[in-house]
């Protein structure tokens, strides 16, 4: 494009540099897709520091030029420099102004205690100085608008992990990016780096979010196979859940974004399958033990499994278990009936028990104390049932208690005293 910056005055100097790839000295000072905006040509550069101030000068053929791209300042010397002699990151520029004298005009550049001071031979400082100024101002808002939406998402990433209420976080990081966008498509901002750099970060973040709900699902579903395998049935029926509750998320979350992740899809559905499995299998142990209940003729044994039948179908309802699946449904809903099932099979069982203590008490009070305690865990088993639902009357349990506490005290004076 330009041969040498020397022929930027024509072009260029103090106005926005429109050239799509420029091509020259300019061209290779540039880094990336980096593009040259204003330029201001002069003799000399002052250049300010805490501790001193230096003059810059070319030699006396060649002018200095103060080239603003849509991401730096650059000084350089000469019309082929191999590299700036000073550069500013737009970013970081906390002042540009032109201060009027009686014989010029100077643009002064501070970054924090570092100052450029140019007084211009050709170009439009006042020109220079907004459009720096401007692009300052949207750099800082986009910067601060990025940081700190990085910093909900880290608070947000966390209370996904951990289950808690996420509440409107989501939105506030939204409206972060927004904020930012709206700065960097200002009238005055001609660079497509700031709104580049929005949408790396919402990708990076949308990202983040969704591995927090994959980690979620995984770290639950680890725990569902965990308690299942040890027939921990509130544990499980929670991790379960937990697990459902975060692919639902997940997915609403996926449907959310312009490009969602392939793979992050294939992954979502290959622990769906897998949760979809932990289900499966528990509500299979439970059709299985309630079959085993309704079949057992042995009292023992329709005891256990209508108890263990309540236990699983109540884990399930306390951990808030729904789901439209038909291989994963579980009798929620008939808890009232299960559990008026499994208090009679507790009492009926207790009442054997009894029986058998008494039969036991003329030839062996150590075996008949044995049932009688056995049959005190039944009556307490179903006692605590009739507590939380409405299938009896707690009082009736204390009775039985107290008469079989009286059975096992006889045993014990009638063991004590042979």
């Amino acid at each position: 494009m330009f041969d040498s910056i020397q022929e930027l005055p024509d072009t260029a100097l103090g106005n926005v540099v429109t050239a799509d790839s420029p091509s020259g000295p300019v061209a290779e000072l540039l880094e990336g897709d980096e593009q040259p905006r204003h330029v201001l040509a002069g003799d000399s550069v002052e250049y300010e520091t805490a501790e001193r101030t230096t003059t810059l000068e070319p030699d006396s053929e060649h002018h200095a030029y103060l080239i603003v791209t849509d991401d730096r300042v650059l000084v350089v010397l000469g019309e082929r420099p191999s590299d700036s002699e000073i550069e500013f990151e737009l970013r970081s520029v906390s002042r540009a102004a032109v201060e009027v004298g009686l014989l010029s005009s100077t643009l002064v550049v501070e970054d924090g205690a570092e100052a450029i001071r140019l007084s211009p031979t050709h170009g439009d400082p006042d020109a220079v100085a907004e459009y720096i100024t401007v692009m300052a101002e949207a750099y800082a808002d986009v910067e601060d608008a990025i940081t700190s939406a990085t910093e909900m998402t880290e608070e947000l990433e966390d209370q996904v992990r951990e289950g808690e209420t996420i509440g409107y976080l989501r939105l506030q990081i939204q409206s972060e990016l927004s904020d930012a966008r709206y700065s960097a498509t200002h009238e005055k901002i001609h660079t497509d780096r700031l709104l580049e750099k929005i949408e790396s970060t919402e990708e990076a973040l949308n990202r983040r979010y969704v591995d927090a709900w994959v980690d979620q699902a995984r770290d639950a579903l680890e725990r569902a196979e965990r308690a299942l395998d040890a027939d921990e049935y509130t544990p499980f029926c929670e991790a379960y859940v937990t697990a459902a509750d975060a692919l639902t998320s997940l997915r609403d979350v996926l449907s959310n974004l312009d490009d969602p992740p392939e793979e992050v899809s294939d992954e979502v559905e290959e622990t769906a399958d897998a949760v979809e499995g932990v289900a499966e299998a528990y509500v299979e142990s439970t059709r299985n033990v309630y079959e085993r209940a309704t079949d057992a003729d042995a009292a023992a044994v329709t005891a256990t499994c209508w108890l263990e039948t309540y236990r699983r179908v109540m884990a399930a309802r306390e951990a808030g278990w729904e789901t439209t699946t038909d291989s994963t449904d579980l009798p929620i809903s008939e808890i009232e009936s299960i559990a008026e099932a499994t208090v009679d099979a507790l009492q009926r069982h207790a009442d054997a028990l009894m029986r058998a203590g008494e039969r036991a008490l003329d030839d062996d009070v150590s075996e008949a104390r044995e049932y009688f305690e056995r049959a005190v865990t039944q009556i307490r088993q179903a006692q605590e049932i009739v507590e939380t639902q409405a299938v009896g009357d707690s009082a009736t349990y204390d009775e039985q208690l107290a008469e079989l506490q009286e059975k096992i005290e006889v045993t014990e004076w009638e063991w004590g005293g042979t």
